[in-house]
Protein backbone atom coordinates (compact mmCIF):
# COMPACT_ATOMS: atom_id res chain seq x y z
CA UNK A 1 0.00 0.00 0.00
CA UNK A 2 1.04 3.42 -0.79
CA UNK A 3 0.90 6.08 2.27
CA UNK A 4 -1.36 9.23 0.96
CA UNK A 5 -1.66 12.09 3.62
CA UNK A 6 -4.17 14.82 2.85
CA UNK A 7 -4.31 18.65 4.67
CA UNK A 8 -6.49 21.41 4.36
CA UNK A 9 -9.52 22.35 1.53
CA UNK A 10 -9.97 23.43 -1.50
CA UNK A 11 -8.18 22.90 -4.94
CA UNK A 12 -6.04 19.62 -5.33
CA UNK A 13 -1.90 19.74 -4.90
CA UNK A 14 0.17 16.49 -4.79
CA UNK A 15 3.10 16.52 -3.51
CA UNK A 16 5.73 14.35 -4.05
CA UNK A 17 9.38 13.88 -2.38
CA UNK A 18 12.74 12.95 -3.11
CA UNK A 19 15.47 10.60 -2.51
CA UNK A 20 16.31 9.27 1.46
CA UNK A 21 13.17 11.35 2.51
CA UNK A 22 9.24 10.89 2.89
CA UNK A 23 6.25 12.92 3.65
CA UNK A 24 7.56 14.82 7.11
CA UNK A 25 10.03 16.44 4.85
CA UNK A 26 7.48 18.86 3.52
CA UNK A 27 6.36 19.99 6.94
CA UNK A 28 7.89 23.19 6.34
CA UNK A 29 5.55 24.74 4.06
CA UNK A 30 2.01 22.33 4.04
CA UNK A 31 1.09 24.89 6.72
CA UNK A 32 0.71 27.87 4.26
CA UNK A 33 -0.18 25.73 0.87
CA UNK A 34 -2.79 24.09 3.34
CA UNK A 35 -4.11 27.62 3.72
CA UNK A 36 -5.47 27.46 -0.07
CA UNK A 37 -5.38 24.14 -1.24
CA UNK A 38 -6.51 20.35 -0.12
CA UNK A 39 -2.47 18.96 0.32
CA UNK A 40 -1.92 15.53 -1.17
CA UNK A 41 1.90 14.41 0.62
CA UNK A 42 2.39 10.69 -0.78
CA UNK A 43 5.54 8.22 0.60
CA UNK A 44 7.14 6.73 -2.51
CA UNK A 45 7.19 3.28 -2.47
CA UNK A 46 10.28 2.17 -0.14
CA UNK A 47 10.65 5.20 1.67
CA UNK A 48 8.38 6.31 4.91
CA UNK A 49 5.18 4.08 5.36
CA UNK A 50 4.34 3.33 2.04
CA UNK A 51 5.10 -0.99 0.82
CA UNK A 52 8.60 -1.81 0.74
CA UNK A 53 10.40 -1.47 -3.06
CA UNK A 54 10.05 -4.58 -4.89
CA UNK A 55 13.19 -6.08 -6.60
CA UNK A 56 11.81 -5.61 -10.66
CA UNK A 57 10.90 -1.83 -9.95
CA UNK A 58 11.77 0.72 -12.56
CA UNK A 59 11.03 4.29 -12.29
CA UNK A 60 8.31 3.53 -15.03
CA UNK A 61 7.07 0.45 -12.66
CA UNK A 62 6.46 2.97 -9.48
CA UNK A 63 5.21 5.59 -11.94
CA UNK A 64 2.42 3.42 -12.79
CA UNK A 65 2.03 2.83 -9.29
CA UNK A 66 1.83 6.47 -8.54
CA UNK A 67 -1.02 6.29 -10.75
CA UNK A 68 -3.42 3.86 -9.20
CA UNK A 69 -3.18 5.17 -6.24
CA UNK A 70 -3.94 8.79 -7.11
CA UNK A 71 -6.25 8.00 -9.43
CA UNK A 72 -9.06 9.62 -6.94
CA UNK A 73 -7.00 12.94 -7.51
CA UNK A 74 -6.40 13.72 -10.93
CA UNK A 75 -6.35 15.59 -13.21
CA UNK A 76 -3.16 16.04 -10.93
CA UNK A 77 -1.56 19.20 -9.96
CA UNK A 78 1.84 17.84 -8.86
CA UNK A 79 5.55 18.72 -7.50
CA UNK A 80 7.92 16.30 -7.28
CA UNK A 81 11.30 17.29 -5.43
CA UNK A 82 14.26 15.81 -7.06
CA UNK A 83 13.53 12.07 -7.19
CA UNK A 84 9.83 12.71 -6.93
CA UNK A 85 10.09 14.74 -10.66
CA UNK A 86 12.12 11.88 -11.90
CA UNK A 87 8.43 10.32 -11.14
CA UNK A 88 6.41 12.93 -12.43
CA UNK A 89 7.78 13.01 -15.21
CA UNK A 90 7.88 9.07 -15.62
CA UNK A 91 3.72 9.11 -14.79
CA UNK A 92 3.10 11.90 -17.33
CA UNK A 93 4.54 9.93 -20.22
CA UNK A 94 2.57 7.16 -19.36
CA UNK A 95 -0.79 9.31 -18.52
CA UNK A 96 -0.26 13.00 -19.75
CA UNK A 97 -4.38 13.50 -19.46
CA UNK A 98 -3.90 12.56 -15.67
CA UNK A 99 -2.28 16.28 -15.45
CA UNK A 100 -2.96 20.28 -15.20
CA UNK A 101 0.36 20.62 -14.46
CA UNK A 102 4.22 19.42 -13.44
CA UNK A 103 6.59 21.24 -10.89
CA UNK A 104 10.12 19.75 -10.91
CA UNK A 105 11.58 21.02 -7.73
CA UNK A 106 15.01 21.02 -7.59
CA UNK A 107 14.81 18.39 -10.25
CA UNK A 108 15.59 17.84 -13.96
CA UNK A 109 14.43 16.31 -17.06
CA UNK A 110 17.78 15.47 -17.99
CA UNK A 111 19.06 11.62 -18.14
CA UNK A 112 22.17 11.00 -15.85
CA UNK A 113 25.83 11.45 -17.22
CA UNK A 114 28.06 8.73 -17.68
CA UNK A 115 29.99 10.19 -15.11
CA UNK A 116 26.93 10.59 -12.84
CA UNK A 117 25.95 6.97 -13.63
CA UNK A 118 29.31 5.80 -12.19
CA UNK A 119 29.08 7.75 -9.16
CA UNK A 120 25.56 6.22 -8.09
CA UNK A 121 27.03 2.72 -9.02
CA UNK A 122 30.06 3.48 -6.66
CA UNK A 123 27.68 4.94 -3.85
CA UNK A 124 25.31 1.34 -4.14
CA UNK A 125 28.88 -0.49 -3.39
CA UNK A 126 30.07 2.14 -0.46
CA UNK A 127 26.41 1.45 1.15
CA UNK A 128 26.83 -1.92 0.68
CA UNK A 129 30.42 -1.65 2.30
CA UNK A 130 30.52 0.76 4.74
CA UNK A 131 26.58 1.52 6.02
CA UNK A 132 23.96 3.97 5.83
CA UNK A 133 25.56 5.93 8.51
CA UNK A 134 28.32 6.46 6.71
CA UNK A 135 26.72 7.35 3.49
CA UNK A 136 24.29 10.05 4.88
CA UNK A 137 26.79 11.46 7.03
CA UNK A 138 28.53 12.28 3.70
CA UNK A 139 24.94 13.03 1.29
CA UNK A 140 22.83 15.19 3.90
CA UNK A 141 25.64 18.01 3.82
CA UNK A 142 25.31 18.56 0.16
CA UNK A 143 22.14 18.78 0.10
CA UNK A 144 22.21 22.16 1.68
CA UNK A 145 24.27 25.60 0.74
CA UNK A 146 23.13 26.88 3.80
CA UNK A 147 24.44 23.99 6.49
CA UNK A 148 22.76 25.33 9.81
CA UNK A 149 23.08 22.48 12.13
CA UNK A 150 18.85 22.65 12.53
CA UNK A 151 18.90 21.67 8.52
CA UNK A 152 21.38 18.79 8.58
CA UNK A 153 20.00 17.43 12.17
CA UNK A 154 16.55 17.30 11.10
CA UNK A 155 17.21 15.76 7.55
CA UNK A 156 19.83 13.19 9.01
CA UNK A 157 17.05 12.43 11.73
CA UNK A 158 14.16 11.81 8.81
CA UNK A 159 16.67 10.04 6.18
CA UNK A 160 18.32 7.74 8.54
CA UNK A 161 14.40 6.00 8.63
CA UNK A 162 15.34 5.09 5.24
CA UNK A 163 16.01 1.10 5.00
CA UNK A 164 19.28 0.06 3.28
CA UNK A 165 17.57 -1.92 -0.10
CA UNK A 166 15.58 1.40 -0.66
CA UNK A 167 18.74 3.73 -0.64
CA UNK A 168 20.65 0.68 -2.75
CA UNK A 169 17.49 -0.03 -4.95
CA UNK A 170 16.20 3.80 -6.14
CA UNK A 171 20.24 4.75 -6.75
CA UNK A 172 20.18 2.14 -9.01
CA UNK A 173 16.43 2.80 -10.33
CA UNK A 174 17.39 6.59 -10.41
CA UNK A 175 20.75 6.04 -12.47
CA UNK A 176 18.89 3.76 -14.94
CA UNK A 177 15.68 6.35 -15.58
CA UNK A 178 15.88 7.61 -19.39
CA UNK A 179 15.70 10.92 -20.51
CA UNK A 180 12.86 12.68 -20.76
CA UNK A 181 13.64 16.25 -22.59
CA UNK A 182 11.01 14.96 -25.70
CA UNK A 183 8.66 14.63 -23.52
CA UNK A 184 8.76 18.14 -22.64
CA UNK A 185 8.54 19.65 -26.23
CA UNK A 186 5.01 17.54 -26.12
CA UNK A 187 3.81 18.69 -22.76
CA UNK A 188 0.20 19.00 -23.01
CA UNK A 189 0.31 21.35 -19.62
CA UNK A 190 2.22 23.93 -17.84
CA UNK A 191 5.41 22.97 -16.96
CA UNK A 192 7.52 24.53 -13.83
CA UNK A 193 10.99 24.57 -12.26
CA UNK A 194 12.14 25.79 -9.21
CA UNK A 195 16.21 25.53 -8.79
CA UNK A 196 18.49 27.22 -6.25
CA UNK A 197 21.08 28.98 -7.23
CA UNK A 198 23.43 26.85 -5.07
CA UNK A 199 22.47 23.68 -5.78
CA UNK A 200 25.34 21.30 -5.98
CA UNK A 201 23.45 18.69 -7.56
CA UNK A 202 21.02 20.07 -9.91
CA UNK A 203 23.08 23.18 -11.24
CA UNK A 204 20.51 26.01 -12.12
CA UNK A 205 22.44 26.75 -14.99
CA UNK A 206 21.27 23.23 -16.51
CA UNK A 207 17.53 24.19 -16.33
CA UNK A 208 17.76 26.78 -18.25
CA UNK A 209 17.93 24.91 -21.93
CA UNK A 210 15.14 22.78 -20.24
CA UNK A 211 12.53 25.55 -19.60
CA UNK A 212 12.93 26.68 -23.39
CA UNK A 213 11.33 23.60 -24.83
CA UNK A 214 7.73 23.60 -23.17
CA UNK A 215 4.96 25.21 -24.88
CA UNK A 216 4.06 26.86 -20.89
CA UNK A 217 7.30 27.41 -19.09
CA UNK A 218 8.03 28.47 -15.76
CA UNK A 219 10.98 29.19 -13.92
CA UNK A 220 11.74 30.31 -10.35
CA UNK A 221 15.34 30.44 -8.96
CA UNK A 222 16.00 30.66 -4.99
CA UNK A 223 18.99 32.42 -4.11
CA UNK A 224 20.89 31.49 -0.49
CA UNK A 225 19.54 28.08 -1.25
CA UNK A 226 20.76 24.55 -2.55
CA UNK A 227 18.79 21.52 -3.44
CA UNK A 228 15.90 21.73 -0.29
CA UNK A 229 13.99 24.96 -0.80
CA UNK A 230 11.34 23.71 1.89
CA UNK A 231 13.99 23.93 4.34
CA UNK A 232 16.52 27.09 3.08
CA UNK A 233 13.94 28.76 1.59
CA UNK A 234 10.40 27.70 2.76
CA UNK A 235 8.34 31.06 2.18
CA UNK A 236 9.75 32.07 -1.32
CA UNK A 237 9.19 27.86 -2.35
CA UNK A 238 5.68 27.98 -0.67
CA UNK A 239 5.12 31.17 -2.78
CA UNK A 240 6.48 29.18 -6.17
CA UNK A 241 4.06 26.11 -6.01
CA UNK A 242 1.22 27.73 -4.78
CA UNK A 243 1.60 30.78 -7.74
CA UNK A 244 2.01 27.42 -10.35
CA UNK A 245 -0.66 25.75 -8.92
CA UNK A 246 -3.28 28.56 -9.25
CA UNK A 247 -2.14 29.08 -12.58
CA UNK A 248 -2.61 26.01 -14.02
CA UNK A 249 -6.02 25.52 -12.44
CA UNK A 250 -7.20 28.97 -13.68
CA UNK A 251 -6.29 27.22 -17.51
CA UNK A 252 -8.27 24.39 -16.55
CA UNK A 253 -11.42 26.62 -15.19
CA UNK A 254 -11.21 28.31 -18.43
CA UNK A 255 -11.82 25.40 -20.29
CA UNK A 256 -14.38 24.30 -18.61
Amino acid sequence: MINIRMNGSGPLLVLVHGFCESIPVWDPIVPALSKKFTVVTVDVPGFGSSEALRADDSMDRLASRLLESLQNFTPLTFCGHSMGGYLGLAMMAQKPSAFLGLQLLHSTALADSEERKLARSKTIQFIENQGKEAFLENFVPNLFHQKKPEFLSATLELCSQTPVLSLTGMTAIMRDRPDRTELLKSAQCPISWIGGKQDALIPWQSLLEQASLPADSHLSLLDDCGHMGMLEQPVRTAAAISSFAHYCQSLSSATL
